[in-house]
């Protein structure tokens, strides 16, 4: 009995000292979790790249047509790209995506995967610096400061005032991602004949804003337009940022997937043709649309009208 006793002293001492040592003994041993949510996302943390697009040869192209596209946010389908207005955790907006891709490296913030930038090394981009923004959509202009950028120090008269001289009376404003309303794609349309098919590749993406204290002094289409983006180098920052899937959190699509799988709303402004003039030069209204849905109508049919004896 006094063994059977001394056992069971023990064990009650035993009991009383592993919680004891179990708890931390100061309050900077206890870390937060990692993540708030039951599993941690590492597929994108600033490690994806893009996914390769086939070869094309100048010899297998039998026929092209270049267009520009306008992306309008407000319509229900493009509203992925503009929320969140404010960044949540690692969501972000379209345009906010872009803008942080232009800034120099040591302004992002310490606990953002962007911060390193892509892995440009044995790339046609390597020894970039950032997101290269262009001052047209030739893509030969580009900007080689950050303060040179347009979006980042935007001239604008508010007020209409003037000076004692008569001269107007501008303010410097930096534009926000929510000041961006649409954006344009630069796209060809083009027939590989080796793989028999009709494709298309992004070229370069603009984004086009309006400045808050200004909407009510122009026409609601009258956006600013002056940075360009060449789109294969974009490609590297779109495709580590997820957008929104309204069907399911845990498979939310990238930017590059979005806009690759044409997951998008938009109506064409402008075809290549000999004037160089955009549709609005020559329609107005109904009949401008009537001319973007036409060309949309032919890029369509081209295909199938190819193979069809």
């Amino acid at each position: 009995m006094r063994v059977k006793g001394f056992y069971l002293v023990a064990v009650f001492m035993l009991g009383m000292v592993f919680p004891l040592l179990s708890q931390p003994t100061h309050s900077s041993d206890w870390m937060p979790p990692s993540t708030i949510y039951p599993y941690e996302k590492v597929n994108l943390q600033g490690r994806r790249k893009p996914v390769p697009l086939p070869a094309i040869s100048e010899n297998d192209v039998m026929w092209s047509k270049i267009v520009w596209r306008r992306i309008e946010l407000k319509e229900k389908i493009n509203q992925k790209f503009y929320y969140p207005m404010e960044n949540i955790g690692d969501r972000k907006s379209l345009a906010a995506v872009l803008f942080d891709a232009m800034k120099d490296v040591s302004s992002y913030a310490e606990d953002d995967e962007m911060a390193t930038g892509p892995d440009f090394r044995g790339t046609a981009f390597e020894g970039a610096y950032g997101l290269i923004a262009f001052q047209d959509d030739e893509f030969q202009k580009p900007y080689h400061n950050i303060d040179d950028i347009p979006i980042f120090s935007t001239r604008t008269n508010l007020t209409g005032m003037t000076d004692s001289l008569g001269r107007q009376t501008f303010d410097t404003l930096k534009v926000e991602s929510r000041d961006v309303l649409s954006f344009l794609l630069k796209e060809i349309w083009f027939v590989d004949k080796k793989r028999s098919q009709l494709d298309v590749r992004i070229i370069g993406i603009c984004p086009e804003y309006r400045l808050k204290k200004s909407i009510a002094e122009r026409p609601y289409d009258n956006y600013e337009q002056n940075v360009w983006f060449y789109y294969p180098q974009a490609r590297y920052y779109l495709c580590n940022k997820e957008c929104y899937n309204p069907h399911n959190d845990a498979e939310r699509w990238t930017y590059d997937e979005v806009l690759l799988m044409r997951m998008f709303g938009s109506y064409i402004i402008k075809e290549s043709n000999m004037y160089d003039r955009m549709i609005n030069d020559f329609s107005k209204g109904v009949d401008a649309i009537i001319e973007s849905e036409r060309i949309k109508r032919d890029l369509i049919e081209f295909e199938s009208e190819l193979w069809d004896y």
